[in-house]
């Protein structure tokens, strides 16, 4: 008799079944995102705390169903209703690591993930016994080995730090502490430090009385991590491997390395978690990095079934949250730097790098901020960006962003003057610039990523050093993001010239001269399979070669908005001299994809 007494379920054995499979599953998700990210590029956006989050996401997400299948299970305590909470559970399981597997239907996974719940109990069920003997100790075994590698990991970030500060080599002289602040996703012509209408930057606009800003900085791309590789290496993008799914590579020195080479302490405090995170590579060289945090929204995102479920509409309407899961805002970001450097400095010199993503989309301030420009009363609800939106639609996400980059220029005042009132600020060499802008509209494109038009390669620049910056002093001269490496070690008397490529913006305030950079004013875009669009400023002018495929020259001075094509006027004469000048920069360019294509058609991002 299969339902009879001999064979009826233990009272526990449902329970430590859910837990054995939801912490087992979650501990297989993170070689699963390893192996995804090695065939694949993709990035597994997380870091070691992954393996304990997605085990903890996954037992929160089964426990309803378990208590469902625990509670039928004791009305018809048998061998059938044992098998069918097997054949669910281990269905939940196969499905969760499948979805690992890039751009793959749906329906077709679950389909395959049955089959496998279906034969696995089967096979569960004919060696019952030891079956129930491995499912308890796996229910007992596993939450500890779970809390042992939580601690573990933990510790690693101060005892990493503390492993790669042991050797540090003496600093020979008070050299100042460098903070370079990169507002993600902000234009220059946003910010009411550039005349822009509205009140967005009004601290900054106090702290540029300090200091020396200038009016035309040119982001070397127009996405975050070449340009962040960028302004770390002093390198263009053509010169550097980095992609929309690799790395960063070791081909060249960071300015995280040459300053720590030269004493400095190190630390980076990222909140975009996807192109500016350890996984991009742009940690290289600092002693600490926090990008990932814990929070209950990144322990829900760290499982790939919780993903699926959180990010669907519906799911998001109904709990009302429209943000990113496990998003760090710009009060954070600022939080976590000023505990480290509160912890001291030994002595020594810092450097720190703070990425604040408030201004990217969704465009979410938080109270105070979310509706400052604009009178709309209705409860704000972040849309899908793109050129469906009507133009009220736009100015409203506009009014977003802007709101997000008062928030950001709040919190950078309180960080500035919480390093004023511990004695710092007057020998650190502040550098805020952006690493891209975004578009609403302009030539009919919304976001970034896809154009080299101003609106996303002109970024804010602003420096702050008593005694070596000038004060009160706007440069209208144009530089380059790739020559902030150069500058840093300029201003604060690192290493001999030819460290890092490029020259310093220090010459924009030499004396009898105001030459700005002599670095080309470069700018790329790089798809997928390895075609490469410049973009290229040179006097008033801009020129842009979008993949080969169309040539576009503007005249800034008397066409700022880049709406009349200069170089439809002919069959390509009044651009040669650009293109030569071109030339003369990147060479006979034969980069390799960085994807093939079977990988780019996984991942869903090869350029058609």
């Amino acid at each position: 008799m299969d339902d009879g007494i001999a064979h009826s379920s233990p009272a526990g054995f449902v329970p430590a079944l859910a837990v054995a499979v939801a912490l087992a599953t979650g501990m297989l998700e993170l070689p699963a995102a390893l192996l995804r990210r090695d065939l694949f590029l993709v990035p597994i956006e997380g870091d070691g705390h992954v393996l304990w989050m997605a085990a903890l996401a996954n037992l929160v997400l089964v426990f309803p169903v378990a208590a469902l299948l625990w509670g039928i299970n004791r009305l018809r305590p048998g061998r059938r209703t044992e098998r069918a909470a097997t054949l669910v559970l281990f269905t939940l399981a196969a499905y969760a690591l499948l979805l690992y597997i890039p751009r793959v239907n749906a329906w077709g996974v679950l389909f395959i993930a049955v089959g496998m719940g279906v034969s696995g109990s089967a096979i569960a069920m004919r060696r019952r016994e030891a079956f129930h003997r491995g499912v308890t100790r796996l229910a007992w075994w596993l939450p500890l080995i779970l809390l042992i590698y939580a601690g573990l990991v933990f510790a690693w970030t101060p005892l990493r730090e503390r492993w790669m500060n042991r050797g540090l080599p003496a600093v020979a002289e008070r050299r100042p502490n460098v903070l370079l602040l990169v507002l993600d996703t902000v234009r220059a012509m946003r910010l009411s430090l550039y005349g822009y209408d509205r009140a967005t930057t009004p601290a900054l606009e106090r702290w540029a009385q300090s200091g020396t800003v200038f009016e035309q900085a040119i982001a070397t791309a127009s996405w975050t991590t070449p340009s962040h590789a960028g302004m770390f290496t002093g390198h263009y993008p053509h010169e550097l491997n980095t992609g929309f799914r690799t790395p960063l590579d070791d081909r060249w020195p960071t300015l995280a390395e040459v300053l720590a080479q030269e004493g400095y302490r190190t630390a980076g405090f990222s909140s975009n978690r996807k192109y500016a995170s350890y996984e991009s590579g742009l940690a290289r060289g600092f002693a600490r990095f926090e990008d990932f945090r814990v929070s209950p929204g990144q322990v829900m995102v760290s499982s790939s079934l919780a993903r699926l479920l959180v990010w669907q509409p519906w799911f998001t309407h109904l709990i009302r949250y429209y943000d990113l899961y496990g998003r760090k805002n710009a009060a954070a970001v600022s939080d976590e730097f000023l505990r480290w450097v509160g912890h001291g400095t030994q002595g020594r010199p810092f450097f720190a790098f703070l990425n604040y993503y408030d201004a990217h989309d969704p465009y979410l301030a938080p109270p105070a901020f979310d509706r400052r420009f604009t009178s709309d009363t209705a409860p704000f609800r972040p849309l899908v960006i793109g050129p469906s939106l009507t133009p009220k639609q736009m100015a409203r996400e506009l009014e977003a962003h802007e709101g997000a980059i008062a928030y950001i220029d709040h919190e950078i005042d309180r960080l500035l003057r919480d390093l004023e009132s511990r004695g710092l600020l007057e020998n650190t060499l502040v550098i805020l610039t952006g690493d891209h802008g975004e578009q609403f509209g302009e030539h009919e494109l919304m976001d970034h990523g896809n154009s080299l038009y101003r609106s996303l390669l002109d970024v804010p620049l602003f420096l702050r050093l008593p005694g070596r910056v000038p004060e009160r002093l706007r440069i209208t001269t144009p530089v380059t993001l790739r020559d902030l490496p150069a500058t840093v070690l300029d201003l604060t008397g690192g290493p001999a010239k030819g460290t890092f490529p490029g020259s310093s913006w220090a010459s924009a305030w030499g004396v009898g001269e105001r030459t700005g950079s002599t670095s080309p004013l470069l700018s790329e875009l790089t798809w997928p399979d390895g075609e490469i669009a410049y973009a290229l400023r040179v006097g008033d002018h801009e020129y842009i070669d979008w993949f080969q495929q169309r040539e576009e020259l503007y005249d800034l001075r008397n066409d700022p908005a880049e709406a009349r094509n200069l170089a439809r006027k002919d069959n390509g004469a009044i651009t040669a001299p650009y293109r030569a000048f071109r030339d003369s920069v990147v060479g006979d360019i034969h980069r390799p994809p960085e994807v093939e294509r079977l990988q780019g058609w996984l991942t869903g991002i090869i350029h058609r």
